[in-house]
């Protein structure tokens, strides 16, 4: 499945509880302060690094279907929890907040705008086209698009807002050239003789919680593993010999007709 980078074993149980602690500390003190803080990291951070929410930018409409798809796939809150969490999201964290979300900016300071992609266009290419080849070469099997697919790669649904169309030609044909760290898998071997690999959501002292390639989610207590291996190599096959260039064009024209659209 690719190119090990590391490998990490189970340390002493002090050493987990610190390390538990720590990790906690830092994902507190990621997040404003705030009605629903608390909520979201006890509903939210079970299953991912809180970095994924203190990153995203999206209106209360969005966030409340990104809680919503999150309840569907496991998240464990009251209906006042997932309300206050929504709210709290959309205060802190929606379009045009600074990068940190902090709340200790004055509350009648400008907010300065997120950092744009360039607006530079995508080769010359057809989308439709695009859109036949995506599906055809089976890439809705690990990622979502156009309201479908599966969740053990990144969603692709507003890509276009995220990186520029040079850049999506590059991670087509030569994947492993950067693997952001929320992209990574792990292979989890437990102590019963079960090995599954997975894109990794969250590790800390306790456990370790992975979408694995069937589309699960699956959560292992470190008591239970043997080894957590980290992948960062060899994720996604490369199409640059399985793809013509202008096969790459006219999915790269496909991904720059989504802007987010199809996203909840």
């Amino acid at each position: 499945m690719g190119t090990l980078s590391r490998s990490w074993r189970p340390s002493l149980p002090a050493l987990l509880v610190v390390s538990a602690a720590c990790l906690s500390l830092a994902h507190a003190q990621s997040l404003p302060e705030g009605n629903g803080k608390a909520q979201v990291e006890r509903v939210c951070a079970g299953c991912h690094p809180l970095t994924v929410v203190t990153k995203a930018r999206k209106t209360e409409a969005e966030w409340g279907g990104v809680v919503s798809d999150m309840v569907a796939r496991g998240a464990q809150g009251t209906q006042d929890d997932l309300n206050w969490i929504t709210k709290y999201l959309a205060m802190h964290f929606g379009p045009g907040r600074p990068a940190s979300g902090a709340s200790a900016t004055p509350a009648n300071a400008p907010t300065p705008a997120p950092a744009a992609i360039p607006n530079v266009p995508p080769p010359p290419g057809d989308a439709a086209k695009g859109k036949t080849l995506f599906e055809a070469n089976g890439c809705l099997g690990c990622h979502r698009a156009g309201g479908k697919g599966a969740y053990v790669g990144p969603d692709l649904s507003d890509l276009a807002n995220q990186i520029t169309p040079q850049e999506m030609e590059r991670s087509i044909v030569a994947p492993d050239e950067e693997v952001l760290p929320e992209n990574r898998y792990a292979r989890v071997a437990t102590r019963n003789g079960e090995t599954v690999t997975g894109r990794i959501l969250n590790r800390d002292g306790f456990s370790v919680q992975i979408i694995d390639t069937k589309d699960q989610l699956r959560s292992f207590p470190i008591a239970k593993t043997r080894e957590v291996t980290i992948l960062d190599k060899g994720l996604m096959p490369s199409y640059k010999d399985k793809l013509a260039a202008q096969d790459v064009a006219d999915i790269v024209n496909y991904l720059c007709t989504l802007k987010g659209a199809d996203k909840p």
